[in-house]
């Protein structure tokens, strides 16, 4: 959260058409007196290395994991960042490895569900300012309705899949920057 006057500082960099680009933020904190001016980090280094992280993170992100069950393949995420990470880590565990426990597990699936929560807040906040609430409750209810869906099926596969004592074939897969992948 921000200030109102860093806001509104903020708002007075948009052009009349309420167009604003981040390059001009920038600028406006490269002056020593501006009140968004300690939000950045003005030492080379250490923004590089915070950037290089940033990429990392990114990189690390687009390492996919496949799994066949019952001949269907599904793709998920590799690493996830890790709940029992120490302060200040920002370390990431493989999710296979993750699975074996449960607690974890939990652990894991509910920071995934903050983060969508926190995601479907910040749709409903641009919902309301652009007056789309009521089509954006209808997509939230299609999305309810399809995770139920999902979650049945889930749940139908691995009892199917428990009664034959199949197990799964996993296999790692990366996906270059910008490459389409689901």
């Amino acid at each position: 959260m921000i200030s109102r006057e860093k806001a509104d500082l903020i708002r007075s960099l948009a052009d009349a058409d309420g167009f604003i680009e981040p390059e001009n933020v920038i600028n406006e904190a490269r002056r020593p007196r501006s009140l968004i001016h300690e939000d950045f980090d003005w030492d080379i280094d250490s923004a590089a290395h915070s950037h290089w992280l940033d990429t990392a993170r990114r990189l690390i992100r687009f390492v996919k994991l496949e799994f066949i069950i019952e001949a269907r393949t599904l793709t998920s995420v590799a690493y996830v960042v890790d709940p029992d990470r120490p302060a200040k880590s920002k370390r990431y565990v493989d999710i296979t490895i993750a699975a074996s426990n449960r607690e974890k597990s939990h652990a894991i699936l509910l920071a995934e569900m903050m983060r969508i929560t926190a995601a479907i807040r910040r749709a409903q906040q641009v919902a309301n300012a652009l007056g789309l609430r009521p089509q954006l409750d209808l997509m939230l209810s299609n999305v309810e309705v399809m995770v139920r869906e999902a979650d049945a099926a889930v749940r139908r596969a691995r009892k199917a899949a428990s009664a034959r004592g199949k197990k799964r074939k996993v296999r790692r897969k990366t996906h270059a920057p910008g490459e389409a992948h689901a």
